[in-house]
């Protein structure tokens, strides 16, 4: 299962898996994905960004 974080600028608002976060935050998961792409991030970079955080299971 992949885990993101959520972030409103440099902000940061919550973390786990995007419907975790849609759930909180009633943002809807589709927009979610739409903010974890680097061309969204690029063009409004003072906006929110959901980035995905890797995990090693050593």
């Amino acid at each position: 299962m992949s885990e993101y974080a959520l972030y409103d600028g440099d902000t940061f608002i919550t973390m786990g898996t995007l419907a975790e976060i849609s759930k909180e935050t009633g943002i809807a998961e589709r927009m979610l994905k739409y903010y974890t792409f680097t061309s969204t991030q690029r063009r409004n970079p003072n906006s929110r960004a959901v980035v995905k955080i890797e995990v090693d299971d050593e």
